[in-house]
């Protein structure tokens, strides 16, 4: 497992949003459909798009590897309220 910081530039809305996510995930394709609500993978990311973007719109950043004991989903999230 490695642990990614997946950040979305597209809805930028100063409140009721989220920004960004630190999750734990196999690979990069993974860590960008994993919802920042907690939802271990996000399968139709439109039903979440007043606070979240598409996976191929997100900017995703290794930034670790996990201890072997952590599951896969999100670790960390920044939502502004």
């Amino acid at each position: 497992m490695n642990i990614y910081l997946i950040s979305q530039p597209v809805n930028k809305v100063a409140w009721d949003n989220y920004d960004s996510a630190v999750v734990c995930a196999p690979d990069e394709y993974t860590a960008r459909r994993i919802d920042p609500l907690g939802k271990k993978e996000l399968i139709e990311w439109r039903e979440r798009k007043d606070y979240w973007c598409a996976p191929v719109n997100l900017k995703c950043k290794l930034i670790g590897q996990a201890d072997p004991s952590m599951q896969q989903g999100v670790v960390c999230a920044s939502y502004n309220s």
